[in-house]
């Protein structure tokens, strides 16, 4: 792999779109333990178990639930699959590590946990506006973001979308209008490049680069999975954006006795 290439790249677009044969077993692994987790979710509201193998087949029948039955299994896997040592584990994969460290990244320390996405058809609410990953840590320069999607995105799915070269432009303010996202206050990135990625494919970008999601209007709900990086050689400050703390449910639990 010619790592070369793709620090040149990052650095002149703010983003390189890198293909490894590792990559489908990754993505594989994770959605056998979703539909793993989304049929004990089934059987604690007493509804039938789902068979498919099909990712993208299943996640067009959670969706059907929820709308029909009213049981939120979208909303549970948010809640309980963070807690999944595999999911919880992919910050400390060789491959992305290696990946980190080859793109200049000296010593890599986690920004966030790895973080989860399901982008349900039709939704405004939470969809995220134009932005950047470096507010959610402040500080180093150089971090950037591992970002992929378990379900096949056309179009239709609100594909991601990047704004090339808009990392030049270090830290942008921002506007937090809702507690659901963020959006820059400079609306200047009028044109946009939507990321189709194959199934060996992962993009990393520097977590200045401006990116928005997609409208979903689509019949299922678009899945990605985020990994961030900070580098521990280039921290403003010598502390993590990255921290240990108690669920909102502990917290209104804590609060009641």
């Amino acid at each position: 792999m010619n790592y070369s290439n793709y620090r040149k790249d990052l650095a002149k677009n703010g983003y390189v779109i890198i293909k490894s044969n590792l990559i489908p077993k990754i993505k594989n692994k994770i959605k056998n333990k979703i539909a793993q987790k989304i049929n004990f979710i089934l059987k604690k509201f007493k509804l039938n178990k789902i068979q498919s193998k099909n990712f993208d087949k299943l996640m067009i029948e959670i969706y059907k639930i929820d709308k029909k039955q009213k049981v939120n299994i979208i909303k549970s896997l948010y809640e309980i699959f963070p807690s999944e040592p595999l999911f919880y584990s992919l910050s400390i994969y060789k491959i992305f590590l290696n990946i980190s460290k080859n793109l200049g990244i000296k010593y890599p320390l986690i920004g966030t946990g790895p973080q989860i996405r399901f982008d349900r058809p039709k939704d405004k609410k939470y969809k995220t506006l134009k932005h950047q990953d470096f507010w959610y840590s402040f500080l180093s320069k150089n971090s950037i973001t591992i970002w992929f999607n378990l379900t096949n995105v056309t179009n239709v799915d609100g594909p991601l979308t990047i704004y090339e070269n808009s990392h030049n432009e270090g830290k942008l303010n921002f506007l937090n209008k809702r507690k659901a996202t963020f959006e820059i206050k400079k609306n200047s990135y009028l044109k946009g490049k939507k990321i189709f990625l194959k199934k060996d494919e992962v993009l990393v970008f520097n977590q200045f680069l401006v990116h928005k999601s997609g409208f979903n209007s689509s019949n299922k709900p678009r899945v990605s999975i985020q990994l961030r990086f900070n580098d521990l050689f280039s921290l403003e400050k010598i502390t993590s954006s990255f921290k240990f703390a108690n669920s909102e449910f502990v917290i209104n639990k804590q609060k009641k006795l």
